[in-house]
């Protein structure tokens, strides 16, 4: 006996495509739900989504499931009460739900950052990661393929644990700002691509010699969003247009822990073009 009547193939198919489009309302209600959680900064819209994709996927995966164990025990002939066709039904589902939702979510996750959230940044640069490996860990490299994104850029490149450029960010800036809660949604995206460690350019659009107070202060607070992630920062560079000043620079191998404080800026260090 099954929860559902499988009397004809017409009713199998109206339930599924009642599932199916339960499925897709709580995608599209997941979504906003993220959205409003990396607008925000605030987990528990981040969790609500997250329920709500597995709320709207369990049933149409139950279903199926449901489908299975009645096609198998009748094949195989053996008698299953209705308690445990809804048990075994419903630990084949739990399973699917958990891998799909899961892989659903971290894409889910990812597309509605790059474009929804960060929509005035560009991550489209494979052509220049495809050209070479890039190694984010070296200022003459990171020069190098800066160089080719133009002047008034701030640019966040993620690097994998060997330190390659794996991913890149990069949006028209006239100074080294970060909206609100962008650093919270940038290092969000950083853990959705994988990334170990990041490094920030920022190259002006007119030439000044030194970068502002406030510019500091937001490299302060890139760093500490990237440390309450576990993430690090390898350098925070400034281009004023004929030197790199170093404005935060991490040992490779030192991984800061939240609550240690941040390395101390090193606005001194600088690096003639």
């Amino acid at each position: 006996m099954s929860l559902f009547p499988w009397q004809s193939q017409l009713e199998m198919v109206a339930w599924f495509a009642l599932f199916s489009g339960l499925w897709n309302y709580s995608d599209q209600l997941s979504a906003s739900m993220l959205q409003q959680g990396f607008t925000r900064q605030n987990a528990w819209w981040l969790r609500y989504g997250a329920v709500s994709l597995a709320v709207g996927c369990f049933p149409i995966f139950y279903l199926g499931s449901d489908l299975l164990v009645g096609e198998a025990t009748g094949l195989a002939e053996i008698p299953l009460t209705f308690t445990g066709r809804m048990t075994a039904a419903g630990v084949m589902a739990f399973g699917a739900m958990l891998l799909i939702a899961t892989a659903r979510l971290v894409s889910l996750q990812r597309e509605v950052l790059v474009h929804k959230v960060l929509f005035k940044w560009d991550f489209e640069f494979d052509e220049y990661l495809d050209e070479q490996v890039w190694m984010g860990g070296s200022i003459p490299e990171l020069c190098s393929l800066n160089s080719r994104l133009g002047r008034g850029r701030l640019s966040l490149a993620v690097m994998n644990s060997d330190g390659e450029v794996v991913s890149l960010g990069v949006r028209r800036s006239h100074s080294l700002h970060f909206d609100p809660q962008e650093p919270f949604q940038l290092t969000s995206w950083v853990a959705l691509e994988g990334g170990h460690s990041v490094a920030v350019w920022f190259r002006t659009e007119e030439d000044r010699r030194l970068p502002l107070e406030e510019e500091i202060s937001e490299v302060n607070r890139l760093v500490a969003a990237l440390t309450e992630k576990r993430l690090k920062a390898r350098h925070v560079l400034f281009h004023n247009g004929s030197q790199v000043h170093t404005l935060y620079s991490a040992p490779p191998t030192q991984l800061p822990q939240t609550g240690q404080g941040l390395f101390p800026l090193n606005r001194e260090s600088t690096h003639t073009l």
